[in-house]
């Protein structure tokens, strides 16, 4: 037992699940439901949001997050009622563990309920391994959240906390991120040099009441969310009605003091979820969360459920292995079933003579090119598309919905009447109403900045820019031919059969097609092209 404890900065882990909910890796599904990211692109959510080139922006995820999100979904009217709801609120509280943590004006049980609660609802998914691999693509980022929600819970309950975002790593990111808008490389000596000029620079935002940089300046990275993050540091730091109730005495153990209080948000909390967990298939014998299904009576028990959720997982015979060609698929379409096995006629011999490597180098410069082409009119779109998400996109307040502490009740009593609904259909409606609370401020105008953004072209812009006008979407599509017409697609709702081997045994399962992805800078994304695939 310690009496330390390391809190991770939150954005992080928001990133993370960003994609392992968007992600095509492998897909995240909860009880008999699933996350269903091309509900996103069918609600026409903005494409940046969606698939992400700005990896680092915790703005995106913000963004993503958020009540205009959620309202596209909720108004999108889906058949898939269960699919709909766990998407609408996979990023409900996605937003309140941000909201938990980062909020200034929030009670201390507040921000522990609502991270303890984001938590179950995302150790209750299932674990998928990645297709191809052995790799359990959702559980290391669970693990982290896991760690970061038992940092909540003790340091909330705290009478000397009372702003938990002080207390992770964010100001290292933007302290990092600040030095490279001055020099993106540098080597000891010019970083010494580097921190006396930051230094004069955090001077004139404390005692000049400058803003960071013009609410019309496009920022990205770690600096979107660097002038809310300033403002508030620039606030008092200390808020007793904002503070926990126990006062901790250094010469005994601080989690003994510590434990009544987080053990009754445990419990009252646990009250709450394992019936909304049902209401989607969730039960011991289907992935609910450990600390639903086992009993934390003490920190003892704690540390053994860490522990436990920290070994190796047991080996799950439904997995894909590698390798295996124990599959056959076949599609079924107005209840014909097709069957065949497809032969690439460009297959290598295996030889690797000259000519194949020399296409193969070709090959990859030419999508890199069209990769390149494809970002900058993916940027130049985004600048001059939808003028009011750029409004949205400069705020200063990302996490107060209110100048009250009663915002963050409010969102804590409408999570309960939402963990007190009998029906899913219920639930997309709920989580927009929590999102409405939770909605993003505005920008106050300029007084004068000292920021360092300018605009400019990278190496690799300057280098692989786009010769010429690119050619539009609508004049890329051809007129269908009859042999389209005779061929069989699969489109979103098709049914797939596969005739699945487990050993000596086989059985044939249906599937639905829900999604179609593409790579993009190396990773598996919803693809919002309008295409088919033979």
């Amino acid at each position: 037992k310690r009496d330390d404890v390391a809190l991770v900065d939150t954005n992080h882990n928001g990133k993370n699940k960003r994609y392992q909910l968007l992600g095509g890796s492998s897909p995240a599904s909860i009880g008999k439901f699933v996350f269903d990211p091309y509900l996103l692109v069918l609600s026409e959510v903005q494409k940046e949001l969606v698939r992400v080139t700005d990896y680092a922006s915790d703005a995106l995820v913000l963004r993503l997050a958020s009540h205009r999100t959620v309202s596209k979904l909720h108004e999108l009217n889906s058949d898939d009622i269960g699919n709909t709801a766990v998407t609408a609120i996979s990023l409900m509280f996605m937003r309140c563990r941000l909201y938990a943590v980062n909020s200034r004006e929030t009670n201390w049980w507040v921000r522990a309920s609502l991270s303890y609660m984001s938590l179950l609802w995302f150790t209750s998914f299932h674990n998928h391994r990645a297709v191809g691999s052995y790799a359990i693509t959702m559980l290391p980022n669970k693990r982290n959240m896991w760690l970061e929600t038992i940092a909540v819970l003790f340091l909330t309950a705290r009478d000397d906390v009372s702003r938990t975002r002080g207390l992770t790593s964010e100001c290292n990111e933007h302290f990092y991120g600040m030095i490279r808008t001055v020099m993106n490389e540098f080597n000891v000596m010019q970083l010494i040099r580097l921190i006396d000029k930051t230094q004069i620079r955090l001077d004139a935002i404390f005692k000049g009441d400058l803003t960071m940089s013009r609410s019309n300046a496009t920022l990205k990275g770690y600096s979107a969310t660097f002038p809310e993050f300033m403002k508030c540091m620039k606030e008092e730091a200390s808020a007793a009605e904002y503070c926990g109730p126990v006062h901790v005495n250094l010469e005994r153990p601080a989690v003994a003091q510590l434990w009544s209080n987080v053990h009754r948000i445990i419990e009252n909390t646990n009250t709450l979820m394992k019936p909304f967990l049902a209401l989607f298939g969730v039960d011991e014998h289907n992935g609910m969360s450990p600390l639903l299904s086992r009993p934390t009576n003490s920190p003892d028990d704690l540390k053994a459920l860490t522990e436990e959720f920290f070994r190796p997982p047991p080996k799950d015979k439904r997995d894909y292995t590698p390798g295996s060609s124990d599959v056959t698929s076949d599609i079924i379409d107005d209840g014909a079933n097709t069957t065949g096995a497809a032969e690439d006629e460009d297959a290598s011999d295996g030889t690797g003579n000259a000519d194949s490597i020399a296409a193969t180098v070709t090959k990859l410069v030419s999508n890199f090119i069209s990769e390149q082409q494809q970002q900058e009119e993916d940027e130049k779109n985004n600048e001059e598309d939808d003028n009011e998400s750029e409004k949205d996109s400069a705020v200063e307040h990302f996490y107060d919905s209110g100048t009250s502490i009663e915002s963050g009740e409010q969102v804590y009593a409408e999570l309960k009447k939402m963990c007190g609904s009998t029906s899913i259909s219920e639930m997309s409606g709920s989580a927009m109403n929590i999102m409405q609370l939770l909605e993003l401020g505005r920008s106050e105008g300029d007084k004068g900045s000292t920021g360092f953004d300018s605009k400019v072209k990278s190496f690799q812009q300057r280098w692989f820019r786009a010769r010429g006008p690119t050619i539009q979407n609508d004049e890329k599509k051809q007129a269908p031919t009859e042999e389209d017409a005779s061929s069989i697609y699969i489109e979103r709702d098709s049914l797939i059969s596969l005739t699945c081997k487990r050993g000596k045994a086989s059985s044939v399962e249906y599937y639905r097609v829900l999604a179609f992805f593409t790579k993009h800078y190396k990773k598996w994304y919803p693809s919002y092209d309008p295409q088919r695939f033979l």
